[in-house]
């Protein structure tokens, strides 16, 4: 996650044995294709590039299912026009999560190549749930399964989301009577994706004989995660707040409630709810996955990244549920009206609702994750990439670039903020780095009075790197 540097070496991992190695096909494929277009193996850099497209790609496709899963929710309650107004709706919101478009565009890992399946198999699970052909059934049955076997190969999330749907399916009665033959018959069709990719794990991880490091790995993630006495959920409320703003990350941490509270509603209708059914494959395989592994969640900020679905989800439906339930009689003839009454263009009430919300999200909570402050143009990294090598370490006494995702895309090197330049020694000898060069960045006129220890290496207005002689 860091930028390799002499202070902060790539290490060389071995095998990654705890994770499914389905998210590596593609782009293995796509290195291929390329070599065989090109008559040569593609350059770091071009692989770079072309990963950084084929995650977008991904992005988009996500997307346009969350606008069909937007479009057949709304379409219950309104004319296909405004549902598709919504949709459209619902994938700018998607689009204005700057957090996990950092992550898409950047980082690409399980993490991210999962969420397209899992969109996908979403979106077949909602068609295949309201279908009344038996033949479409069947077809939608066999897309689900292939999907989801792909998930499955390619993240842990998927184990969550089938068993999340077996659950519903069970409870539906899709299956059949329950301990019937009919029953067990169509659970292990279901149930084939796991058991075909637990099987296949296995054989791998029987492959390199790495089952230590696998336990170690697994006991690690899945234990309790204390930093600084800080509590796990601590750490998840800071990822989700920092991630997608506080108006967003409030609004999901308010949908908890909120859809507990539609649950027990539901329980005590006895009848289907819609927004329940909905969120429940939305948001709990999410939950499961964050809270099973939760000392990697706690660790890493991207696991939050899985959570863009439900986010974007709740923000476009909640003022509709709240509505129902403020007037459940009377709103249904005048806010949950049709785009054309009496020849008239009246459009749905909560387009205008969701477009005043997806500003405010713009304007309050979608900058947070790229910018410092306003009108920041990362002027400082990039002189700092383009005057530093693999050897030097860098020091400020005035500016920070660690920790921040945006500012080490853009440097491509740690800046360590130090009080005195005595610290640049005392790092010098604790590290002991043969062959480091110690440089300090100003971001400003710096009144701080250099010695001969100090060297100018490059300058530009405001901006100078300098050579630091550590002392002996």
């Amino acid at each position: 996650e860091w930028p390799a540097s002499i202070e902060s070496p790539v290490p060389d991992m071995g095998l990654y044995v705890s994770y499914p190695s389905g998210c590596l096909i593609p782009i293995y494929c796509i290195a291929k294709i390329g070599t065989l277009i090109k008559g040569s193996p593609l350059s770091a850099d071009s692989l770079v590039v072309i990963v950084k497209v084929y995650s977008l790609f991904l992005k988009s496709i996500i997307a346009l299912c969350l606008f069909g899963i937007l479009f057949l929710f709304f379409k219950k309650h309104t004319s296909k026009v405004n549902a598709f107004i919504m949709g459209c709706i619902g994938i700018l919101f998607f689009h204005s999560f700057n957090f996990s478009n950092y992550y898409h565009c950047n980082v690409y890992f399980s993490d991210q190549a999962v969420l397209v399946f899992f969109a996908i198999s979403i979106l077949l699970e909602i068609i295949r749930n309201n279908s009344d052909s038996d033949t479409r059934k069947k077809w939608l049955n066999v897309a689900i399964l292939i999907v989801n076997t792909l998930g499955a190969f390619t993240d842990w999330l998927f184990f969550f989301y089938i068993f999340v749907i077996f659950i519903q399916r069970v409870i539906s009665g899709d299956f059949g009577k329950f301990g019937s033959i009919k029953f067990f018959l169509k659970a292990a069709v279901f149930s084939l994706p796991i058991v075909i990719v637990a099987a296949t794990f296995l054989l791998q991880i029987l492959s390199v004989t790495d089952f230590e490091n696998l336990i170690f790995k697994f006991k690690f993630r899945t234990t309790d995660y204390h930093e600084s006495g800080q509590n796990p959920l601590a750490k998840y409320y800071r990822h989700i707040t920092r991630g997608y703003g506080f108006f967003a990350g409030y609004l999901f941490f308010i949908s908890l409630f909120f859809y507990l509270y539609k649950v027990v509603q539901t329980i005590r209708a006895g009848k289907r709810d819609y927004f329940v059914d909905f969120y429940s494959i939305l948001l709990l395989p999410c939950l499961f996955q964050i809270l099973f592994f939760s000392a990697h969640s706690a660790q890493h900020e991207f696991s939050m990244v899985k959570l863009e679905l439900p986010i974007a989800f709740f923000m476009m439906t909640f003022p509709f549920e709240i509505a129902k339930i403020i007037k459940k009689e009377t709103v249904s003839s005048e806010i949950f009206s049709s785009v054309y009454v009496k020849n008239k263009q009246r459009p749905f009430f909560f387009i205008y609702l969701a477009l005043f919300l997806l500003v405010v999200n713009i304007a309050v909570s979608a900058p947070a994750y790229y910018k410092i402050g306003k009108d920041y143009h990362y002027k400082n990294e990039c002189f700092v990439r383009e005057h530093v090598t693999y050897n030097d370490v860098v020091f400020s006494l005035d500016y920070g670039m660690f920790g921040y995702p945006p500012q080490i895309a853009y440097s491509r090197k740690c800046v360590y903020k130090i009080d005195n330049l005595q610290q640049i020694d005392t790092f010098a000898k604790r590290r002991n780095l043969h062959n480091a060069n110690y440089l300090v960045f100003t971001a400003k006129n710096s009144e701080f009075k250099y010695s001969s220890s100090m060297t100018l290496l490059a300058i530009d207005g405001e901006k100078a790197l300098y050579l630091y002689k550590k002392s002996k």
